[in-house]
């Protein structure tokens, strides 16, 4: 950290999301020496702002960066894979996932903002090879002056355009899966802070999480055979919660 080590006792991180004159939620970023005095007057300082907290210890730090980037780096797996025009995949998703699709809302948000955020989440993970795609479109959106478009990716057929969104969702789902599973932040306010971050409802996304079949872990063990990288890695609480379904169905 750059904070000197007297002041860590004095210090801890906001997070706010794009944009961020709508977004309810903001990260709370603090360590093992913030001091109980400190987090009550930044929590308060988040509520006097009209906003909620999602306090989050220094191991778990930026977890809807965590969640939504793995969701975007799908994206451009799949569309590079099978060969997918970025304005068809957004139009799946937006059918199916999210309200505004992948490619969209990274130009949104800005291709060097995107850019930095993937290359320091890349360098720390186990598996940075699934994160290349998604820097090979930001950077050929960069050169084209923030056009987002991968040339002869025109594919029109909608059983791939779906076969790949439902790749993605699985991956999401998982990513969500993973985080609730550590237990380190209530369930129902992770779940909150997604919905608002995704802008849709907290039922929508309480749907998406409930929409679990065994079709979805096995896409997921499909992808993790093909690589063996740790993201596509059915978690265990996915598993329970797909068993538990089958036996109440």
């Amino acid at each position: 950290s750059f904070i000197p080590g007297n002041m860590l006792g004095q210090s801890a991180g906001l997070h706010f999301f794009y944009p961020v004159q709508i977004k309810q939620f903001v990260e709370l970023n603090v360590h093992d020496k913030t001091e109980l005095a400190v987090l009550d007057k930044m929590v308060q300082f988040v509520r006097g702002i009209g906003k909620q907290a999602l306090v989050l210890t220094e191991e778990h730090h930026f977890v809807l960066n965590r969640i939504f980037l793995t969701y975007l780096a799908q994206s451009c797996c799949a569309v590079q894979m099978y060969n997918i025009g970025f304005d068809r995949f957004d139009h799946e998703i937006e059918k199916s996932l999210f309200p505004i699709g992948p490619f969209t809302f990274m130009k949104n948000v800005g291709f060097d903002i995107m850019s930095r955020s993937v290359e320091m989440y890349s360098r720390r993970s186990s598996y940075p090879g699934f994160f290349i795609p998604m820097q090979q479109v930001l950077e050929s959106a960069k050169e084209r002056g923030g056009r987002v478009t991968n040339g002869t990716g025109m594919s029109g057929d909608n059983d791939l355009a779906q076969k790949a969104a439902f790749e993605v969702k699985s991956v999401f789902v998982n990513t969500v899966y993973h985080e609730l599973a550590a237990k380190y932040v209530d369930d129902h306010l992770l779940v909150d802070a997604i919905a608002d971050y995704a802008g849709l409802t907290r039922d929508s996304v309480d749907r998406i999480l409930n929409d679990v079949t065994p079709s979805l872990t096995d896409t997921l063990r499909r992808l993790y055979n093909a690589t063996s990288w740790n993201v596509y890695r059915p978690s265990m609480l996915l598993l329970e919660t797909i068993k538990n379904q089958d036996k109440n169905a």
